[in-house]
């Protein structure tokens, strides 16, 4: 559960959470080791066609919400499959970008690119991405001494940070 862990340390701690899930469930939407961006969700918040961390029977899953009431949300993965009604409490947090293998942000339905590549280069350089592993991934990366003190700015090399 390594990712589920990271994200769950982040999201607890009130942080976004930048992390690689594994599995095939969000295939189409979120590809299995593909970079996305989980941030915390006031869970009155979630609608429709979010992608949320959501507590599932004693584990933790990144699903759809197929449909929602004032209390619970419809939860299933990209493939049609089904999950079941779950408690709007269970929401940790909900999918707000997924990266493709070229640093753009591609939003959180996956739907093509739509961002800047300053957001992937910055998440990069705070999870310390090696220089080479950034390349692989199509980022420039951001020297971690400077990437804080940008952040607090909310800028990457003069470029906004897509939120």
């Amino acid at each position: 559960m390594g990712w589920v862990t990271a994200a769950l340390r982040e999201l607890k701690a009130g942080r976004p959470a930048h992390v690689r899930p594994i599995g095939g469930s969000m295939r189409g939407r979120i590809e299995s080791g593909q970079a996305i961006t989980i941030c915390p969700v006031d869970p009155a918040e979630v609608k429709p066609d979010d992608v949320v961390l959501v507590e599932w029977k004693g584990n933790y899953l990144l699903h759809l919400v197929k449909e929602s009431t004032a209390d619970q949300l419809l939860i299933g993965n990209n493939l049609g499959k089904i999950n079941g009604w779950v408690a709007r409490s269970s929401v940790i947090g909900r999918v707000t970008g997924v990266h493709d293998g070229a640093g753009v942000d591609a939003g959180a339905g996956g739907k093509g690119p739509r961002g800047p590549t300053t957001q992937f280069r910055f998440e990069a350089a705070l999870l310390g991405e090696t220089d080479r592993s950034a390349r692989q991934l199509g980022a420039v990366p951001v020297p971690p001494e400077c990437a804080a003190l940008e952040a607090l700015e909310g800028v990457v090399s003069g470029v906004p940070i897509a939120r």
